[in-house]
């Protein structure tokens, strides 16, 4: 498998954000490490990491799509768009 060093370093980086956003919650909440961090969300109400992360790729969406701006209007209109990751990344969620 041929995996370039800043992609694997990415990866990894991106792979921590779940991990230190529920620490940080639990921190702030006082609560022991080992504390399920999924109940803490459901019990105070907070969205989970993967849930912001979905609502801030489909705001990012919604900009883009709803723009007047005439270059983003063109790469909306072109096969680019129809081609490109973040596309694919909104369907996926």
């Amino acid at each position: 498998m041929d995996v370039s060093c800043g992609t694997l370093h990415t990866t990894i980086n991106y792979h921590t954000l779940p991990v230190a956003f529920n620490d940080a919650f639990r921190l702030l909440l006082d609560v022991p490490r080992w504390t399920s961090a999924s109940s803490l969300f459901v019990l105070h109400r907070v969205p989970t990491f993967a849930a912001v992360i979905r609502k801030l790729t489909y705001s990012l969406y919604d900009c883009i799509r709803n723009s007047w701006n005439s270059v983003l209007i063109a790469y909306m209109e072109s096969d680019l768009y129809y081609r490109s990751k973040l596309l694919h990344k909104i369907l996926k969620y």
